[in-house]
């Protein structure tokens, strides 16, 4: 909701889309696996790393994505209700959101996916405890399977 709000408001005002708009790009272009160090370093090993970037991809993605909604919107419809005398309020809220809410419901599919790479690169990058842990003493040991004996009970998964 946060996102859409800075999309909005990032669409209509003429002075921030000038002044953030090519700002708001760039951090999209960066590698994800990059910001785990980062992340790691800032906010430790523990849970928040791990949050912050499962969500930072994707956050920038659609906010990005609802940005360009926005600014998509058919001027003839934004004239067309000004002339019908809605204010400012009123054409964001019934015009200019409705008609960006394909390009936000698009951003979601994608989003998502980013999302998923980061926390599971979050999770192999700073694993203290949990699956990452796991993975992280399986592949240091050459274990894929994640039991001692190879010719152990199949039981292990239950």
């Amino acid at each position: 909701m946060l996102g859409v709000f800075f999309g909005v408001l990032l669409g209509r005002v003429q002075f921030l889309a000038d002044v953030l708009g090519p700002t708001s790009r760039r951090p999209i272009r960066w590698p994800r696996v990059t910001l785990a160090p980062l992340l790691g370093h800032r906010a430790g090993t523990g849970m928040q790393s791990k949050v912050a970037l499962g969500g930072h991809p994707g956050l920038l993605h659609r906010l990005f994505q609802r940005f360009q909604g926005v600014r998509e919107v058919d001027r003839n419809l934004l004239a067309n209700a000004r002339i019908l005398g809605a204010n400012q309020r009123k054409l964001t809220t019934q015009v200019i959101i409705p008609s960006a809410l394909t390009w936000i419901t698009a951003s979601l599919h994608t989003s998502f996916s980013f999302a998923l790479v980061g926390a599971v690169v979050g999770e192999f990058v700073g694993a203290i405890q949990g699956i990452g842990l796991m993975i992280q003493t399986a592949g240091a040991n050459f274990n894929a399977m994640g039991f001692s004996r190879p010719w152990s009970s199949w039981r292990w998964w239950l």
